[in-house]
């Protein structure tokens, strides 16, 4: 009697397992593990979905004065670049910002793709 009990408790134990095996589930996609009802999630993943490439790596930073962390904000881009086994490029602000050619591109672009109402 003790063997029936014993070889059904076994028969359980791996029955439990194997349904547990079916429901794991192995999820690589780090946006995936952050909270979806964050406004800055939810554009990160459009950014991604949309522009961004696996290559690619978004820093934020945050704090009480624009100077200061535009000031931050360079001198990171300028230590990763630095570091040019690990970094191929770091931009801090809009490169239409610092190259006027990048905004030529986009004017280009957005004079193809006008309405013809608004020629």
């Amino acid at each position: 009697m003790k063997s029936v009990v014993r070889w059904i408790g076994v028969v359980l134990l791996f029955a439990g397992i194997l349904s547990g095996l079916f429901k794991l589930r192995f999820d690589a996609e780090i946006l995936n593990l952050l909270p979806e009802d964050v406004e800055s999630v939810r554009g990160l993943g459009l950014y991604q979905a949309h522009f961004g490439g696996a290559d690619d790596v978004i820093i934020s930073m945050s704090g009480d004065d624009p100077d200061e962390l535009q000031q931050a904000a360079a001198s990171l881009a300028a230590w990763l670049v630095r570091a040019q086994n690990e970094v191929s490029d770091a931009e801090y602000q809009s490169p239409f910002l610092t190259t006027p050619r990048a905004f030529s591109g986009l004017i280009a672009w957005m004079t193809l793709n006008r309405s013809e109402e608004q020629f």
